[in-house]
């Protein structure tokens, strides 16, 4: 049994002498960085109290911001009004008056856009055309106002519009 005994002390002679080692080895482990070494020089120890820091120079001093500029609003416009096209009744007979007007026969001309008319009353180009009939007669009180109509009747088309403040024009000239 003195060998059973012999053996258990060393045993416990060992298991002493490692036992603090491991202990030593699981503690230091966790103080070095992920690579597996250490850096060579140590770094430098950390005062006790930092020192103040150094005066930042002021700001230079930033004019005051100066309010948006917007561009100026345009002015209202009047709704644009699309004008539809001459139907296909009218357009026949604004041809038919087109045709009377080069012949110079007026009075057939204007027969036949004041047909196209009752057709159709809100259609500009149709008070344009017998007011250009009215000013080749020479009525030219009736062709201004015909002209007053269709430009009331062309907001929103500047062709048109255009149009009717020449046969205006025109028709105060005499």
């Amino acid at each position: 049994m003195a060998e059973g005994s012999a053996q258990l002390k060393r045993r416990d002679n060992i298991a002493g002498a490692i036992a603090p080692s491991l202990l030593l080895i699981a503690t230091l482990s966790g103080c070095v960085p992920p690579g597996g070494t250490r850096p060579s020089q140590p770094k430098p120890p950390v005062p006790a109290t930092r020192p103040a820091p150094a005066p930042t120079p002021a700001p230079a001093p930033t004019p005051p911001p100066e309010a948006p500029v917007t561009p100026p609003a345009a002015p209202p416009q009047a709704p644009v009004r699309i004008i539809p096209p001459v139907s296909p009744a009218s357009q026949t007979l604004l041809n038919e008056s087109r045709g009377h007007s080069a012949a110079g026969r007026y009075p057939q001309a204007a027969a036949s856009i004041e047909r196209a008319i009752r057709i159709e009353p809100r259609q500009p180009v149709l008070w344009l055309e017998l007011g250009n009939i009215r000013l080749k007669e020479g009525d030219y009180l009736q062709a201004e106002s015909l002209g007053r109509k269709a430009l009331s009747l062309s907001a929103g088309d500047a062709a048109l519009s255009a149009r009717a403040q020449q046969l205006i024009s025109a028709a105060k000239k005499p």
